[in-house]
């Protein structure tokens, strides 16, 4: 077997084993040990698997760098704000490979995450890829979208309110879901845990607080090695 070393925090998930998907704790080493980049750089690494393009701070490609640090995927981050229109759709953020570019954010978590099978980030079953999939939806339009209306300059009050009332709703389908849950799908970690986390982690600390299994969820996977300088 291909075991080796891995030097996060388990403690802080109530020991709950395995923590990479379906690998081993001790395998889980591969999924942070290629060097992966975590900033914009003005020139793609050469040895890079994939190019990832851009704009600095977006946290929707947050859980894209998370991803391939679990997947031991090496990305090459670009600012992407002049390259816009090199891309398919002529908006960020796309990523090349070398079969072809791909756009959107949940489209690229997944390409990345479905590189390795062994990690079972998408899940596995056929079911938890479903429900993989319905927590990423999920985090896209409760949690993404009034995100992006809160960080938007001159948006009218009605709709910062709006989008307040939309997070601490989505906070309290998350409480719920949570009970007696570690992970929200299954018993490992799973994309629907990484695009989440990476969303509530741009949440107001009051609104996240709101609830306890929510906010106890989101700083006990923050403190693991994958999230750790990719939020």
């Amino acid at each position: 077997e291909n075991k080796k070393q891995v030097d996060v925090p388990f403690d802080q998930l109530h020991d709950v084993e395995p923590f990479f998907g379906g690998m081993s704790v001790e395998a889980g080493e591969a999924a942070h040990g290629q060097a992966v980049a975590s900033a914009p750089s003005s020139a793609p690494a050469a040895t890079a698997e994939f190019t990832l393009y851009c704009r600095p701070g977006d946290f929707k490609t947050h859980k894209v760098m998370v991803a391939a640090k679990i997947n031991g995927v090496e990305v090459a981050v670009m600012d992407g704000t002049a390259q816009a229109r090199l891309g398919p759709t002529e908006t960020l953020p796309y990523l090349k490979t070398r079969e072809g570019v791909l756009f959107t954010s949940n489209a690229i978590t997944r390409y990345v995450a479905r590189s390795r099978r062994d990690t079972q980030l998408m899940g596995g079953s056929f079911l938890e890829e479903g429900q993989v999939d319905s927590w990423m939806d999920f985090s896209t339009h409760q949690l993404e979208v009034p995100l992006l209306v809160l960080g938007s300059e001159q948006v009218p009050a009605e709709a910062t309110k709006a989008a307040q009332v939309e997070l601490r709703q989505a906070v309290a389908a998350l409480e719920k879901h949570l009970e007696g849950r570690v992970f929200l799908v299954g018993d490992t970690l799973t994309l629907a845990d990484v695009s989440i986390v990476c969303a509530l982690a741009r949440v107001d600390a009051e609104i996240v607080k709101s609830g306890k299994l929510v906010a106890g969820y989101l700083a006990r996977l923050r403190a693991t090695q994958p999230f750790q300088g990719s939020l």
